[in-house]
């Protein structure tokens, strides 16, 4: 079940982490609050990562572009096109090139629901897996809008890599990689205010 954690006060969608685990920040809990409110931390690899790759477009036709190819020789895909949706292979290529494993099967979206551990409140670099037709979307959280909507920076948004809006209300599921869970706790509650996204088509994610 869903329990709060009386530390940072952020909720946590299971249990397994105690606060054992934040102690091994220096400072103990106490710390990791005042971080969490005064002081935004460091970009997570991953996203670091991801951006390198903004504007990265997929070719139509029978042509792949490079880096997606890359990717899908990488997860060992059996299929060898960008017209596929890609969205599971950016970010499969991503995470593996920061040292996590990705989930089974993660060319579909919605295996990220499975993956990792499962948050409520999306902080810098959460993985959000959203609802798209009947296949889903998956994407990391980088920032919101003035008007409420998220921000996520993903593969295959407009068939590009970009970071698009996109309504809370699409979220499926947020996940943290288990590799650097604890420093979920060190970034901080405020997601940063973006007046426009970067590389975006014009609709949502």
């Amino acid at each position: 079940g869903r329990r709060r954690d009386g530390a940072s006060g952020r909720r946590l969608a299971g249990a397994g982490l105690g606060r054992r685990d934040l102690r091994r920040h220096r400072g103990g809990d106490r710390q990791v609050l005042r971080l969490n409110e005064d002081r935004p931390m460091s970009e997570p690899r991953w996203v670091t990562l991801a951006r390198q790759d903004l504007g990265l477009t997929e070719i139509p036709g029978k042509q792949t572009a490079t880096r997606i190819t890359k990717w899908l020789v990488g997860m060992h895909a059996w299929w060898h096109d960008d017209e596929t949706p890609w969205c599971g292979v950016a970010m499969d290529g991503w995470m593996r090139a920061a040292g996590i494993t990705p989930p089974a099967a993660s060319y579909r979206a919605r295996s990220w629901l499975k993956w990792g551990f499962p948050v409520t409140e999306p902080v810098l670099g959460t993985v959000a897996v959203l609802e798209r037709g009947g296949a889903g979307h998956v994407t990391m959280v980088v920032g919101r809008t003035g008007d409420g909507r998220l921000l996520g920076l993903g593969g295959n948004q407009g068939d590009r890599v970009s970071i698009a809006p996109f309504s809370p209300v699409r979220v499926l599921g947020y996940r943290w990689p288990f590799e650097f869970l604890s420093d979920y706790y060190l970034q901080s509650t405020q997601l940063p205010l973006l007046a426009a996204a970067s590389g975006a088509p014009a609709s949502e994610a």
